[in-house]
């Protein structure tokens, strides 16, 4: 691609070091030759920096590469603190645990590139299972939820859907199989930091409701699934379950969504009193005062929205 646009591949990482090589070759790899790479250390205290040097050897396209090594920050604000550092016309998301195919930065720019409305572009991505995790039902296929898929559609044609608020919510997958056009991100927001397990589907809703939506039907990642990754810990310390709740209380009342079709709100509305009154009658014998006192809150914001 002549004149090819920079794209910035961003590796946050914490304690890295059981897979940071394959992810890191992967970036190294890319047949796409404008790259620069942000690796953003959340003060790991394993051998990842260390290995990170190692591996500069394989860097035989001379990406620039920026390493920064900060304060404990936190899953949602490393992502951030990448997005503060990136100078490419596109960000390219790559987790410390997955990695990318060759041709993966270089298949999803060109169709970026054709439609200046493409706000992002996703692919299916395989998943990579590690220490006998079990996959739910339908999390390698996620896509295919939403139905017929074009290479270009309108982001509110998603949100028309009704399998929108069916489960799995998140469609699209994780950053890793997703490009991002930079410039979209000074209007609409980085990563909500509010959020613990669904920031990124909260991301690409804001986004669908914004701009059009590319797809290629490839796998062009690889995501893989154990049981020490963020997301994990996450449900094993009680955090994320309420994520969801939040995110169509977004979507009905914050403006950014102030272009979702009002059919989709009636939708979202009805769904989601319909999954917070079940939620709340499964927990009223387990007489959690706290989860009590939230579920009802958001019960009454969602029929007041």
């Amino acid at each position: 691609m002549s004149n090819a646009p920079l794209v910035t591949v961003c590796i946050p990482i914490y304690n890295g070091e059981r897979f940071l090589e394959e992810a890191l070759i992967s970036a190294f790899n890319q047949s796409y030759s404008s790259i620069e790479i942000i690796i953003s250390d959340d003060k790991s205290d394993d051998d990842s920096l260390l290995i990170i040097e190692e591996l500069k050897i394989h860097n035989q396209k001379n990406f620039d590469i920026k390493i920064y090594s900060h304060e404990r920050l936190g899953l949602v604000q490393n992502w951030n603190f990448c997005l503060s550092r990136a100078s490419g016309k596109y960000i390219k998301f790559l987790f410390q645990d997955d990695i990318l195919d060759s041709k993966c930065v270089e298949k999803m720019v060109t169709l970026a590139e054709s439609k200046p409305e493409i706000g992002m572009v996703f692919t299916p991505r395989e998943l990579i299972v590690n220490d006998g995790m079990k996959v739910p039902f339908g999390v390698d296929i996620l896509h295919e939820f939403w139905g017929n898929l074009q290479p270009i559609q309108k982001g509110s044609s998603l949100l028309k859907r009704r399998v929108l608020v069916k489960d799995p919510v998140n469609k699209i997958g994780e950053p890793t199989n997703v490009l991002i056009r930079k410039e979209i991100l000074d209007k609409i927001g980085n990563f909500d930091c509010n959020l613990a397990q669904l920031v990124d589907w909260e991301m690409w809703l804001r986004i669908i409701s914004c701009y059009d939506i590319g797809f290629i039907n490839e796998k062009l990642a690889r995501f893989r699934i154990h049981d020490k990754q963020a997301t994990n810990q996450n449900f094993i310390v009680g955090r994320g379950w309420d994520d969801i709740y939040k995110i169509w209380l977004k979507v009905l009342n914050e403006p950014v969504y102030h272009k979702v079709p009002l059919s989709t709100r009636l939708l979202i509305k009805g769904n989601l009193l319909y999954r917070l009154v079940n939620t709340l009658l499964k927990a009223l014998p387990a007489r959690k005062p706290d989860d009590l006192r939230l579920l009802s809150t958001y019960i009454k914001k969602a029929i007041m929205s």
